[in-house]
């Protein structure tokens, strides 16, 4: 992924003349609020268009996660699991079913609406564990789960760190052999300082 003094507009200038050259492996955002983290996400998913009319990863596999939910509230965790899939065109196997039935504690069959948030959050984390993706994005998402559930996320991430590009924004992860394996991409007021080991 490749993006050469590239910027984003609004109401006024969010992301300042962007250059980024992203290989596989994974990244991890940071900056302070209002920085353009979330925005920057947007553009390299595809979700949003450069002012230049650049569109990233138009015809890749891309998973894109934020603090939306997108459970359907009559359904089970399980059904919801299926109609994700199905838009995805993604055929789980029993090995996929099994580890993302102990992602959910073995409650995957529980009624969606009943569930607590943070298992909520966890429908679509899920999808991880469905598919090797060309490129995943997760915008604090990670913030909304438990501990023992981001470190079955970071030992997934991290397997899959020659193989695909991840990019996440989260303020208080406590993995920190997710964060080691990380490279750090530092935005000040809209614009890319570095891309760092740090």
């Amino acid at each position: 992924m490749k993006i050469e003094n590239e910027s984003k507009s609004y109401d006024k200038c969010i992301l300042k003349n962007i250059s980024l050259e992203i290989d596989k492996g994974i990244y991890r955002v940071e900056g302070e609020n209002g920085s353009g983290k979330s925005p920057l996400l947007q553009l390299l998913a595809g979700l949003e268009t450069f002012d230049s009319g650049l569109k990233n990863c138009v015809s890749k596999d891309v998973l894109y996660l934020d603090t939306n939910q997108l459970g359907v509230v009559p359904f089970t965790i399980e059904e919801n699991l299926q109609l994700l899939c199905d838009s995805f065109q993604i055929h789980l196997s029993f090995e996929d079913k099994e580890q993302i039935n102990t992602f959910f504690d073995n409650k995957i069959g529980d009624n969606y609406m009943t569930a607590s948030t943070g298992t909520k959050f966890k429908l679509g984390l899920s999808l991880i564990f469905a598919k090797n993706w060309d490129y995943i994005f997760i915008d604090e998402t990670l913030s909304t789960v438990d501990a023992r559930s981001i470190d079955m996320i970071a030992k997934r991430l991290i397997s899959m760190k020659e193989s695909s590009t991840i990019i996440y924004v989260s303020h208080n992860l406590l993995n920190q052999e997710l964060i080691s394996k990380s490279q750090r991409i530092l935005i000040e007021e809209g614009r890319v300082y570095e891309i760092s080991n740090k």
